[in-house]
């Protein structure tokens, strides 16, 4: 769950909003607004988590929760968008750490600037890593996560020192806290500050990476709501820091329009540390966390198409469906999300703008996902969950369930707008076009395949169907108490 403790250190990838697009003070208080409305949403799934803590996550949630008759088509729709979206996300975090690599390496051999094919091959092969830490090596790599938490926050406290330390000039507070950058082409400052902040919410997300191992995990019930909730919290405090820290430090902001392998963040610790140790080491640990958390976005990918993939949710589900008997894991699964990223981000090959929708349209399908359980319990109603659970908000749930309702559907249309007028071909958006592709995909897919065969993932206790034990009595999942849908299958 690497991933989902990331936030500091991903959020430098933003750093090219900055310029223009808002410019400081939209970059740190967009943060922190999305963060505020995230933070709601996570809660509103963690609730639903703590009841139903299975892998299948809000693809499950979204087919009990409907009363409508139409539960099996609204848990399909939330499968194919969370598998889609874990697919592209897993994309965009390989080419963002092959892209930090190449930046390191034009730092002290200028000469040698590479070209989108190299990036590419580059990116192939941290694809590859990632690939052989999920199956050879997943037992390693499980076992390291605490580490892998110290990594991250030893690292981004590392970086945040330093830049403290070595940058200068810092900017002014009202530099970073006031005044706002308007060079986009839209009249209106507020909306501008609200396309700054839409994409910024892909730093503060993945509520549901712990639900896809719940299977794999003591205690679900417990378990699953404190990572969700305890990562969220830090994250948004840490990032938080981080952001204003990376205003303040920012030396020269026009070095952004062009930065060193295309990355504002490696161009700000350049031009920060003025020392090669400090930007050696730095980069070191922006690459070491990329390839943690790209190996954490794959393993919660697998899961994701290997539970939908159970259900009869796509094409080829009963080879997908299947369970490695030697490596004990999703072996078909991992083997088609690593093909299909290699095809996928070949597309940077020839346009870095078609390329930049594709992997955007990541985090903004996994955000989508989220609509379709929380939009059924707002529409049903709190009194269906059982009253004993181990997280009830009770009123203030109900006010971060409406918010949610309407937070999620409202930031991903302002992500779809351009970031700059005139719009030209540079310049479009194409997250739309993308969304589009997806969900027609999904429409043929389910016609095709999935209407006839598609069921609502079933989860028990004890034997019990969960929708019949909770409405009797809930005091959580006992440890030890159950068999995930993966020890079913060994």
């Amino acid at each position: 769950m690497a991933a989902s403790q990331a936030t500091p250190i991903v959020v430098g990838g933003f750093l090219s909003l900055i310029v223009g697009v808002g410019g400081p003070p939209a970059y740190v208080w967009g943060f922190f607004t999305s963060g505020v409305f995230n933070i709601m949403v996570m809660f509103s799934l963690a609730e639903l988590a703590c009841v139903y803590p299975c892998a299948a996550g809000q693809i499950y949630w979204s087919g009990i929760l409907s009363k409508t008759g139409h539960n099996r088509a609204l848990s399909y729709a939330c499968g194919w968008t969370c598998s889609f979206g874990w697919f592209l996300w897993f994309g965009g975090t390989t080419i963002l750490v092959a892209e930090y690599i190449c930046a390191l390496v034009e730092i002290y051999r200028p000469e040698s600037a590479f070209k989108m094919w190299q990036v590419y091959l580059v990116n192939v092969a941290v694809i590859i890593i990632c690939f052989i830490w999920n199956a050879p090596l997943f037992k390693v790599f499980s076992k390291s996560a605490t580490a892998v938490t110290y990594l991250f926050n030893l690292g981004a406290l590392f970086i945040f020192i330093a830049l403290l330390v070595k940058a200068a000039p810092k900017k002014s507070p009202r530099q970073v806290f006031v005044e706002l950058i308007n060079e986009t082409g839209w009249s209106s400052d507020g909306f501008v500050f609200l396309i700054a902040a839409g994409p910024l919410t892909a730093c503060l997300s993945a509520f549901d990476t712990a639900t896809h191992l719940a299977d794999e995990m003591p205690n679900p019930s417990r378990t699953v709501p404190i990572v969700m909730i305890s990562s969220t919290l830090i994250n948004l405090v840490t990032g938080f820091a981080m952001c204003m820290v990376q205003m303040f430090c920012t030396v020269n902001l026009q070095n952004f329009l062009d930065p060193i392998g295309k990355q504002p963040l490696i161009q700000l610790l350049h031009d920060s540390f003025e020392s090669d140790a400090l930007l050696i080491i730095s980069c070191i640990i922006l690459v070491i966390a990329g390839f943690c958390s790209a190996t954490s976005v794959l393993i919660t990918g697998s899961r994701s198409l290997w539970s939908f993939a159970r259900l009869d949710g796509t094409p080829f589900s009963v080879w997908l469906g299947e369970i490695d008997s030697r490596y004990c894991l999703p072996m078909n699964a991992l083997y088609t999300l690593t093909a299909a990223t290699i095809t996928i981000t070949a597309v940077s090959m020839g346009s870095t703008t078609a390329l930049n929708a594709i992997l955007g349209g990541g985090g903004i399908c996994i955000f989508i996902s989220y609509i379709f359980p929380i939009s059924q319990l707002v529409l049903v109603g709190r009194n269906v969950l059982p009253q004993n659970r181990r997280l009830n908000l009770g009123v203030v749930g109900a006010i971060f369930n409406w918010v949610s309702f309407f937070w999620i559907p409202f930031i991903v249309i302002v992500q779809c707008f351009p970031l700059y007028l005139p719009v030209t071909a540079g310049t479009m958006n194409y997250t739309l076009p993308i969304i589009g592709g997806v969900s027609l995909l999904g429409i043929l897919n389910w016609l095709m395949h999935s209407k006839n065969l598609y069921k609502i993932p079933q989860w028990t206790i004890d034997g019990i169907p969960v929708e019949d034990s909770v409405i009797v009595s809930f005091e959580g999942v006992p440890s030890g108490s159950r068999k995930g849908d993966m020890d079913k299958e060994k």
